[in-house]
């Protein structure tokens, strides 16, 4: 089998590291571009082992692997597990992932279920039953989902399960049990940052500082949280040539949770505010474009749902709206982002590669557009 290798390739002046391989036989298919080698050899040394753990595999989803043996081959084969970001677990990440798979198995009941009988129905209610049992608030719920999403996407990697159901059952998932239908104006947006902006003249701490460019540029890119706070300042194109388009901003397969590479763009302004940004927060000991406080890990990302409440209260945005009753949340600016592609006049195929989503049925469910022309339509119809 031919051996896996950067290949050195300049595009428009830069040089990258390309990373391709296909794998018909382990159900692997990449190409990469890296800005370092060191990078590009890290995730070739990944591959590798995906590609070695996948082919000592005697078990599959025909043989009729149950729940249970799934969550027993994952504490075995730690070394080509990985976590939702498709990254590598430290030890205390590790014992939760195993541990809340293992409650799932043995005190849910799950255990002797077959993967293919697996479905989005079944775990929602075995969910809904635990939590209720053992008194879960939402975050518990959602860190249970998380980790069996996990846990089934690397037992797709390895062929025991024909799709992760957790994420492709998403917009019932999400639907059923988290409905986001708010959207953010400007107006409020506007409040948000000024709100934002005194707490950093007042506080002086660096999340608080950070705050007012991170919303700003939500609003702008439509991102997941998540995604933007690894963003590092190596996946940052300046542009200097384009009136209104001032960086693009490229969020790599494995922080996304498509897992494809995304482009991002951000205006001329925000690009000299994010400029000014890199003067002050860049440090040699962090990559990231919105870094941990001094002294973290590289591996530690800012904690930035204090910040956001606090400015949320200051601008009078903490209780639910009279529409919806949903209280704004970081995720909020998604759903407003698609909604605001569509009401300027965006294709579908647009709103997709602009937010980074898989399928049209996705890109749907994030714009209130839709909704807003057949309620319009409707009325059209019924008061002739």
């Amino acid at each position: 089998m031919r051996p896996i290798k950067p290949v050195k390739q300049k595009i428009r002046g830069r040089e990258y590291y390309r990373v391709r391989a296909n794998r018909a036989k382990q159900g692997i298919k990449v190409d990469e571009y890296f800005s370092t080698r060191r990078e590009a050899l890290e995730y070739v040394r990944d591959l590798e082992r995906r590609i070695e753990g996948k082919g000592a595999l005697v078990e599959n989803a025909e043989g009729g692997m149950t729940f249970g043996e799934l969550v027993t081959w994952a504490e075995g084969h730690r070394d080509i597990i990985r976590n939702v970001n498709r990254g590598e677990y430290t030890e205390a990440s590790w014992r939760n992932f195993m541990q809340r798979n293992k409650q799932l198995a043995d005190s849910a009941g799950l255990a002797d279920v077959p993967l293919t009988s697996m479905s989005w129905e079944l775990i929602d209610r075995v969910l809904t039953t635990f939590a209720i049992e053992r008194s879960w608030k939402s975050k518990s719920r959602y860190a249970a989902e998380s980790n069996l999403s996990a846990l089934l996407e690397n037992g797709l990697e390895a062929g025991f399960v024909a799709r992760n159901v957790v994420t492709h059952d998403a917009t019932k998932r999400v639907q059923g049990n988290n409905p986001r239908e708010r959207v953010i104006f400007r107006d409020e947006l506007d409040q948000l940052i000024d709100a934002a902006n005194d707490l950093a003249d007042e506080r002086h701490t660096q999340g608080a500082k950070m705050l007012p460019l991170f919303l700003r540029m939500s609003w702008q890119i439509g991102n997941r949280k998540s995604e933007l706070l690894k963003l590092t300042w190596d996946r940052v194109r300046w542009i200097d040539d384009d009136p209104i388009i001032g960086a693009e901003l490229v969020f790599s397969a494995k922080t996304t949770k498509a897992k494809q590479t995304r482009s991002a763009f951000i205006s001329t302004e925000t690009a000299m505010l994010l400029r000014a940004h890199e003067q002050e927060f860049r440090r040699s000991g962090s990559r990231r474009v919105f870094p941990a406080r001094a002294g973290k890990g590289e591996h530690v990302v800012w904690k930035i749902d204090a910040d956001f409440q606090r400015a949320r209260a200051r601008a009078g945005l903490d209780q639910p709206d009279e529409e919806y009753g949903e209280v704004l949340t970081l995720h909020h600016f998604r759903h407003s982002f698609a909604t605001r592609l569509g009401d300027a006049g965006a294709s579908i195929a647009q709103i997709m590669a602009g937010g980074g989503w898989k399928t049209m049925a996705m890109a749907n469910r994030y714009t209130h557009t839709q909704k807003k022309q057949a309620r319009e339509a409707a009325n059209l119809l019924l008061s002739a």
